[in-house]
């Protein structure tokens, strides 16, 4: 059936995978060489993750198409990924409207209303959602490949006439108010807040996806600003659509150029502001969320500067596995702190993924009453280890840990939506299969030197690190300052003009 529920990419609970839950998967035998198909165009035909009758191809109006034929028998996942997510928030006053404007995609078109379009897709059998990052927006669909063609005139049609009223974006403003108000009552999401906002200044990641709340007060009257959205980032050059499963390329192809082929934008989009440059963080920062809405465990986040990612390079595949060297179930850190001691109930950490200089990341939840600053000695000692332990048993670790992520991101390619959601984030940072295979080939060639090399650049410097940390009123520590709450430069309501 169609329903829209949306998602925001957020840190909770999500911990790393362990080295040791990989399983085999019948995709493995997926990947195959290169195939000559129209729009490929590469120097040396060496891909090793494109399945055999795929095409790439970027059209005469700038969307970059992918066709993935994939053995899903009656299936085919549709995605359309858009660059630009809250990290291209640069107007005063406008944070929070990457993902308000995912609400907005569902409101159908002039044509089609959105009742409407919901109705043919229900009767069309499709499932549809939507997701919004730092760094993109995501609409996805599930459908039988037998009504392909019918639910592309649908998709293609709203990225090209989206209705944009002044009651459906009061509607909507009302709708992102309350999911707001709902993740008030997270702590994870209070930790997650402010350690972005302690780390950034400058750049738009200094506010959450959803945004600041008096932006997101504001977002009622905002229609003005939803159209300049709208022209300015919903252009087809901007985007890239991806389609796997039961699909033979050549009729899929002449359907995409009949539908999506025909979005044609204004000529030139209206001005926004550059993204600014994050300064170079002089010194260790700190922030502390003094929690008053019940009883709470601490919490303990520990990030650090990272540059952008850049999937391919030797230093990007060594910070991927940061993430299980430090917190997956076989890790020191984890068996000390989780398994041995109970200090701490849970580690999270999340792979420095951002396309702009983003962080590294640590989340953990601590057992009641445990001091932060223990445990924070603790991980830091961790971090020092990968530098200092040359041990047989530290190098087997990440061996293994190093094969275990390269097999993780193949056999991940276990279905129509994963093989689309693979080639679509790789989208985000180049050539989509250029990208995928350089990020592959480098995790399997990362060495010790090559993680040493990392932690020693941007973990054990001082001057990379933020540490927020999260407690009930009477463990506060009163010389601690609270985070801040948004840029420097506070925002100013209607940044549309």
């Amino acid at each position: 059936m169609s329903r829209h529920t949306h998602q925001i990419e957020a840190p909770f609970r999500s911990s790393v995978r362990s080295p040791g839950s990989f399983r085999p998967l019948a995709a493995a035998g997926l990947l195959v060489g290169l195939a000559s198909a129209p729009g490929i165009a590469f120097a040396d035909d060496a891909s090793t993750l494109l399945p055999a009758g795929a095409t790439v191809e970027t059209l005469d109006n700038g969307l970059k198409v992918v066709l993935l034929p994939i053995d899903t028998p009656g299936l085919v996942a549709v995605q359309t990924w858009m660059r630009v997510g809250s990290g291209e928030e640069t107007v005063p006053g406008l944070t929070g409207f990457a993902h308000f404007f995912e609400h907005l995609m569902f409101h159908g078109t002039e044509e089609m209303p959105g009742p409407v379009r919901e109705k043919k897709l229900l009767a069309l059998s499709v499932t549809e959602n939507a997701w919004t990052s730092q760094d993109a927006t995501v609409y996805h669909l599930m459908l039988p490949a037998q009504n392909l063609d019918a639910v592309l005139k649908i998709e293609a049609d709203r990225f090209q006439a989206l209705s944009l009223e002044a009651d459906g974006v009061r509607k909507e403003a009302g709708a992102v108010y309350g999911e707001f108000r709902k993740g008030r009552a997270s702590p994870d999401r209070a930790v997650w807040e402010a350690t972005w906002a302690t780390a950034f200044s400058s750049h738009p990641y200094h506010h959450t996806t959803i945004g600041v709340e008096a932006d997101i007060a504001a977002m009622p009257e905002q229609l003005d600003a939803a159209r300049r959205f709208f022209t300015t980032w919903y252009r087809p050059e901007n985007a890239t659509l991806v389609l796997a499963g039961d699909l033979e390329p050549g009729k899929a192809r002449a359907i995409v150029l009949r539908t999506f082929g025909q979005w044609a934008p204004e000529a030139e989009a209206p001005p926004w502001p550059p993204t600014p440059v994050e300064p170079a963080q002089t010194g260790l920062k700190r922030a502390q969320v003094v929690w008053e809405a019940g009883p709470v465990n601490p919490r303990l986040a520990i990030a650090w500067r990272t540059p952008a990612h850049a999937p391919g390079s030797a230093d990007a595949a060594a910070l991927s596995l940061l993430p299980a060297l430090l917190s997956s179930d076989v890790a020191p850190l984890h068996r000390k702190l989780v398994d041995d001691e109970r200090r701490v109930r849970w580690i999270w950490a999340m792979e420095p993924e951002n396309r702009h200089p983003g962080l590294f990341l640590m989340e953990m939840e601590l057992a009641e009453g445990e001091d932060p600053a223990a445990v924070e000695a603790d991980v830091l000692a961790a971090v020092k280890a990968l530098v200092d332990d040359d041990s047989p048993e530290a190098v087997a670790r990440l061996d293994m840990t190093r094969e275990r992520k390269r097999r993780e991101l193949l056999l991940g390619l276990d279905s129509a939506e994963s093989w689309a959601g693979a080639f679509g984030r790789a989208s985000l940072y180049g050539p989509p299969v250029r990208t995928l295979d350089a990020e592959v080939a480098a995790i399997a060639a990362v060495t010790r030197a090559d993680v040493v090399r990392v932690v020693e650049r941007y973990l054990l410097p001082d001057t990379g690190r933020t540490v927020v940390t999260l407690v009930a009123p009477d463990a506060a520590d009163p010389d601690t300052p609270p985070p801040p709450l948004g840029p420097d430069a506070p925002a100013a309501a209607g940044g549309a003009q």
